[in-house]
């Protein structure tokens, strides 16, 4: 039941919920990316409603007897249920949407980018924009809903090129007022772990483009991560991570290793420890002897886990931190896996998303030109993204990381320049701040002094580990 003049299919909308009754398990994904208005059909929107009122309550498990309680909430609720689903034919009107979908099913990624798709043309039109040259292409129907999306923003950039109506701002107007309004309002940005960035760069200001280089395994992903961390959980913002070389449970693994470590976010949690990834990954836990307390082979991971908390003081650490950061925690992280699409038209397409969730920073590992080796059309991917956070309404920060010559190697810190930016040394002009990092060989650590902020009061000592303060 395709109906292209309302732009809708109420098949596919009837399908994938039948697919989510079948495994209620799969809200624990579809509650934040399917919304309300995803579904044309008011049938199919009540029940996915009546679907989120159960799980939010009950969870994954099924019972006949929790399901009329939902349904009667319903009635009270929601306006015109009743009259849509009569008490008695509710339960086996939901059996027949059951069997529309599909059964042992860990996704239904067709009929989800099927509801996706239509639901993305029906606010494009609702706007305003001519849907009609996407519905007519002969791909349309393997067309995903970022597909669509990017096609959009494609135009958009088309009509920006040629048009342009911005007000010209005189600077004599009102000067005292705008030095007045600075007093009240100063200009800092988000806080990170680092002393430098905050005094030299004023902290991750609004509508910024930071760019982080590093030669190939340098540690950018770990600084990167190192501030998003602490922008999530100290500074109480959210952050959206699109990483185009590690996986989503790459980039967890380091964000909770990170967040156990810092410790400035230990501050806030109060669990005082030092934990290495592999402990967490390789379920390294010891008891108060030292001894490692290996899984029984015979055990399930939530036995293991029950007496891992019992015998394992640093697990019953570690665990306190991961329920401190879903209960309590201001700020939240997002990721989103772009391996298989990082064009820019995606990139773009991804901070339009971050901002639609309230993220205050964007981020991007690594800057690359998609299917491409040409400097110039990495210089312009470059260039879109500074545009895009500039352009952004809510004031996000974007932080992007790229790669440095591997003859950076052999340079100095003091002694880095563009001339170090691989491929394309262009793009150190649309950043608005451009850090680039080299490691230091031992034979010159006795050219350079590091300080630390112990307590306010600034102390410089030797770079030497056998000297370091």
């Amino acid at each position: 039941m395709i109906y292209l003049q309302t732009l809708s299919n109420v098949q596919s909308e009837l399908c994938l919920l039948g697919t989510i009754l079948r495994n209620l398990e799969l809200m624990t994904d579809y509650s934040t990316i399917l919304q309300l208005d995803d579904f044309s059909d008011k049938a199919a929107k009540y029940i996915y409603l009546f679907i989120i009122k159960y799980f939010s309550q009950y969870g994954s498990d099924w019972e006949e007897d929790r399901s009329n309680l939902i349904y009667l909430r319903c009635i009270e609720e929601i306006s015109g249920f009743r009259g849509l689903f009569k008490p008695k034919e509710f339960p086996q009107y939901l059996d027949t949407i059951r069997r529309c979908g599909l059964s042992n099913a860990p996704a239904d990624n067709e009929n989800f980018q099927t509801v996706k798709r239509y639901a993305i043309l029906r606010k494009l039109k609702n706007d305003g924009f001519d849907v009609d040259c996407i519905l007519e292409r002969d791909d349309f129907h393997s067309l995903t809903a970022d597909n669509v999306l990017n096609l959009y923003y494609e135009k958009l950039d088309k009509l920006s090129s040629v048009s342009s109506a911005n007000h010209v701002e005189c600077w004599k107007d009102n000067v005292v007022a705008k030095a007045i309004n600075l007093l009240s309002e100063p200009e800092y940005g988000i806080g990170t772990p680092f002393d430098f960035i905050n005094e030299h760069m004023h902290g991750l200001c609004k509508n910024d483009l930071t760019m982080i280089g590093g030669v190939s395994n340098s540690g950018k992903g770990r600084l990167l991560m190192n501030i998003l961390v602490y922008a999530c959980c100290v500074e109480g913002q959210s952050v959206y991570l699109i990483s185009n070389e590690m996986t989503s449970d790459d980039m967890f693994k380091a964000f909770i290793c990170t967040m156990c470590n810092m410790p400035a976010v230990q501050a806030l949690h109060g669990q005082k420890m030092k934990l290495k990834q592999a402990d967490i990954v390789q379920a390294k836990f010891c008891d108060k002897d030292g001894h490692l307390i290996n899984k029984l082979d015979d055990e399930t991971a939530e036995d293991y886990h029950s007496r891992l908390l019992v015998e394992s003081d640093e697990y019953n650490k570690y665990i306190s931190v991961l329920r401190w950061y879903e209960s309590e925690c201001l700020g939240c992280a997002h990721f989103i896996d772009a391996m298989d699409d990082y064009s820019t038209a995606r990139i773009k397409c991804e901070i339009k998303r971050a901002e639609n969730l309230g993220c205050s920073i964007v981020a991007y590992d690594t800057l690359k030109a998609y299917q491409s080796s040409e400097w110039g059309d990495l210089v312009q991917a470059a260039t879109a993204i500074s545009e895009a956070v500039k352009r952004s309404d809510t004031g996000i920060h974007g932080i992007v990381t790229f790669q440095l010559t591997d003859e950076t190697n052999h340079r100095r810190p003091e002694d880095l320049d563009s001339t170090n930016i691989a491929n394309a040394r262009h793009i150190m002009h649309v950043a608005d701040n451009m850090l680039m990092f080299v490691h230091v060989k031992k034979s010159f650590y006795k050219n350079y002094c590091i300080e630390v902020n112990r307590n306010g009061k600034i102390i410089t000592g030797d770079i030497a580990p056998d000297k370091n303060v």
